[in-house]
């Protein structure tokens, strides 16, 4: 599993990334992956 940090606009955010490589998809999570678990939202980007 590959979490990545970047932002959108001026918040920062992390994700998980996902697909095969040159079609990779990143998944919103919310909270610390590393505390808090992965809790995924339905936010995707490309």
């Amino acid at each position: 599993m590959r979490i990545a940090q970047f932002s959108a606009g001026a918040e920062p955010l992390v994700g998980i990334v996902e697909g095969p490589p040159g079609n990779e998809e990143i998944t919103v999570i919310d909270g610390n992956p590393f505390s808090d678990g992965i809790n995924r939202t339905l936010v995707r980007t490309s």
